[in-house]
């Protein structure tokens, strides 16, 4: 790793922290490894580049089962992420020098300009930064095509594309809106927001003042599952480190948040409703007459708080 080549536009934010490569049991695309952060993903435990970097050899040096990667956590600024995968043939043209007219990569270089790029972890596709004053949702999904600004954590790895040091360069709205055409995305769509539940399925138990901060700050500071489960709604880390079936891992998240919102389905929707954990499929509506007109988030968040008040002993039921 050669994070001597981020480039300032990355390097004088304190948005860095520290990923730890664990091996997976079955390769899947190309990736060996799930990336989990050392420390939690949320504002308080981010640091600055020289901070991060020194955390970063301290643990490389002390581990030799495991590696280690450089994290960067977007927050909004403006700094676009745009992830590539599964384009080997891509990458290797590139790494060869000599790349083809219908090659990916070269194609968005050439519409977006000298931007920093770099080879993703696995080899396998490339990570392209960006600044923008176009408003972009916090995921963007395309097939192999990911476009963030918000809300994401990045494994870093320093190695450029063509070894070159290039910086975080603005496009306009204009380029921006050609890039999503170029790359097949549709433009920028908020999910309806629908009442979470009708008043009668809600909880009265939790306080007046109970915000969604202090449903996140409780969350975090859950030493059974909570920091593992706020990576999971942020996306910084994959539902898969929860169980393998994708329903039973928003089971596992919805029983957590029941408890740390004080069963507030109201909070609950707002912390949930733009995470990467939540599918298209998720705001389709319930086919179960109990839940006629609600989405299936709705009434798994339902579930979720009917369940706290039947169980007293958290630890039973979060898992």
């Amino acid at each position: 790793m050669n994070y001597n080549k981020l480039p300032r536009e990355l390097a004088k934010n304190e948005n860095f922290g520290v990923y730890r490569l664990e091996k997976k049991e079955e390769e899947k695309n190309g990736h060996k490894y799930d990336k989990k952060p050392v420390v939690g993903t949320s504002k308080a435990g981010w640091k600055s580049f020289p901070e991060a970097l020194k955390d970063y050899y301290t643990l490389k040096a002390a581990a030799s089962e495991c590696g280690f990667l450089l994290a960067y956590f977007l927050n909004g600024d403006g700094i676009h992420f745009l992830d590539l995968d599964n384009i080997r043939n891509d990458v290797q043209e590139c790494e060869n020098r000599y790349v083809s007219e219908n090659n990916l990569i070269r194609r968005v270089i050439l519409l977006l300009g000298h931007t920093y790029t770099e080879y993703s972890s696995s080899g396998n596709g490339v990570h392209i930064f960006f600044r923008t004053d176009s408003e972009v949702p916090h995921k963007q999904h395309g097939g192999n095509i990911e476009l963030y600004g918000d809300k994401r954590g990045i494994a870093l790895t320093g190695n450029t594309l063509f070894g070159e040091s290039w910086p975080v360069k603005t496009i306009s709205v204009e380029t921006y809106k050609q890039l999503i055409q170029m790359l097949g995305l549709e433009q920028p769509k908020e999910k309806p927001h629908t009442a979470a539940a009708p008043p009668k399925h809600r909880s009265t138990q939790a306080p007046n003042n109970w915000t969604e901060q202090d449903a996140w700050n409780s969350l975090e500071h859950d030493r059974v599952h909570g920091s593992l489960i706020a990576d999971v709604i942020r996306g910084a880390a994959s539902y898969t480190v929860l169980d393998s079936d994708h329903s039973n891992a928003e089971l596992k998240v919805c029983n957590c948040l029941a408890y740390h919102t004080r069963g507030n389905a109201d909070l609950m929707y707002n912390m949930l409703i733009n995470s990467p954990l939540i599918t298209d499929k998720d705001m389709e509506k319930d086919h179960y007459s109990a839940y006629k007109g609600l989405t299936l988030l709705e009434a798994r968040i339902i579930d979720a708080v009917n369940r706290l008040r039947r169980n007293a002993n958290y630890s039973n039921w979060v898992a």
